[in-house]
């Protein structure tokens, strides 16, 4: 492991707040870090963080909410909508991950709660780049943990394409995760389908990404594909690897998870 790479790693596995958000993250990570280099992940021991993780979020919802948080959330709910939306995700990365992982549907996200937040008409009816993408996530993720009762999501694909790819960025990360979910994170080997995608976002690196440190997100996870396809050969894969190098510092805690994984 270079220096660098060691330091997005130590600054990733650094503690941070327990939220959802950042318990999901880096779940998510470490599981990509598993498949991506599993003799070098057993040589760090980073099992011992994984299972970490999987127990703090047993805790989470097993732990009857107070009538403060109860209340609290349910006014969340009410005055923003919106980030109710977005707050799905890691509920539903419980579950993704943990299947994986072979917990089955020990850490399945409560139907009704999904039924409530993305009914089939707020997905086919979606208006802006940034919710289709969010959207095509969930839509991979329902599909894999209950086929038979989320599969039916998969026909409103063409529609989350057609609205992601109305900003170029956007739909960029689109892409990265059709290969992420192709390949279950690394699980299995890149169908076609992640290769179509790869040759977009060849196409995307030639013609529209800013080689600037705001991007440093973004050109992670291309190279995490590049890693997941097993594609070292792709033209910009060196140009990448040098942009994301010179990061020093995190905008996000998602941010230096992506650095993490790309530089493992």
């Amino acid at each position: 492991m270079n220096e660098k790479s060691d330091f997005f790693l130590k600054e990733f596995l650094k503690p941070v707040k327990e939220t959802d958000d950042n318990l999901s993250i880096r779940l998510s990570i470490l599981f990509t870090l598993k498949q991506i280099a599993p003799e070098k992940f057993k040589e760090l021991n980073l099992d011992q963080y994984l299972e970490s993780v999987i127990s703090k979020i047993l805790e989470r919802i097993e732990k009857p909410a107070s009538l403060l948080e109860s209340i609290t959330s349910r006014i969340k709910q009410i005055v923003a909508k919106r980030a109710s939306l977005y707050g799905l995700q890691p509920n539903l990365d419980y579950w993704y991950y943990t299947k994986l992982l072979g917990h089955k549907d020990k850490y399945k996200a409560k139907h009704e709660l999904i039924k409530k937040i993305i009914p089939d008409a707020k997905i086919k009816n979606v208006t802006n780049s940034k919710d289709a993408v969010l959207f095509y996530i969930y839509v991979r993720t329902l599909s894999f943990c209950d086929l038979e009762e989320y599969g039916r999501f998969n026909r409103y694909i063409p529609i989350l394409r057609k609205e992601a790819i109305k900003d170029a960025d956007l739909y960029a990360y689109f892409l990265t995760h059709v290969i992420l979910y192709d390949t279950n994170f690394g699980q299995k080997k890149a169908p076609k389908s992640s290769f179509k995608a790869l040759k977009e976002l060849e196409d995307f690196c030639k013609d529209n990404l800013k080689f600037e440190r705001q991007y440093v997100d973004l050109m992670s996870e291309i190279i995490i594909c590049c890693k997941l396809c097993e594609a070292y050969a792709f033209p910009f894969y060196a140009e990448l690897v040098k942009n994301i190098m010179t990061t020093e510092t995190f905008q996000h805690y998602h941010e230096n998870a992506v650095l993490a994984a790309a530089t493992f």
